[in-house]
């Protein structure tokens, strides 16, 4: 069994534990995408860590207490520009959408060797319902060549907590902001 809880202070092994959660998360495969998607240093994330705008999901072994996972998020735009957000841009979504704010995931991880559908059900609806109690839109960037699925997962989530009427939502939209891309123009003699 697992559990995830927010916290917001963390001893000394805990920080390093969830950095080598952070790390393993890029380490396979660093190849497989043409932006670094790992936007934290040690630095900014143990501040981040100990930052009070940042909303630390945290991921737990029931019976022994250890952590297997993390979602870091923050409502201060500003704050997501670590993870390369035009905080302009997204302003201007929350401002139609009627919603009270914008939770912006920095990071969404489980360690490679604890990963299981479970680990990310159990994390991701404490952070759906979370976002859908702060009636927040839940704002992210991923790599579709590391993590195609991802939206769709995470709809997912939000349509069984909506199934189980743990959240009263009519339903998920999941709507692309943008699209980045990146080539490589080959000259020919």
């Amino acid at each position: 069994m697992m559990r995830c809880t927010i916290e917001s202070k963390f001893k000394r092994k805990n920080k390093k534990k969830l950095w080598q959660i952070y790390l393993e998360c890029f380490k396979n495969n660093p190849t497989a995408c043409a932006q670094n998607q790992q936007c934290y240093n040690r630095k900014s994330f143990y501040r981040a860590l100990k930052d009070k705008d940042y909303y630390k999901f945290i991921l737990r072994q029931q019976k022994t207490g250890e952590i297997i996972g993390c979602g870091l998020l923050t409502d201060n735009l500003k704050k997501a520009k670590v993870a390369y957000i035009n905080p302009e841009k997204f302003h201007g979504i929350f401002l139609e959408s009627g919603k009270d704010k914008i939770i912006y995931f920095t990071f969404i991880g489980i360690s490679p060797s604890r990963k299981q559908p479970a680990a990310f059900l159990i994390l991701m609806s404490s952070i759906v319902k979370f976002a859908f109690n702060n009636h927040a839109l839940a704002a992210f960037d991923f790599s579709r060549e590391k993590n195609g699925s991802l939206q769709k997962m995470i709809a997912a989530v939000a349509q069984k907590l909506i199934k189980q009427k743990e959240i009263s939502s009519s339903g998920v939209e999941y709507k692309v902001v943008d699209i980045q891309e990146f080539g490589v123009m080959k000259l020919t003699p």
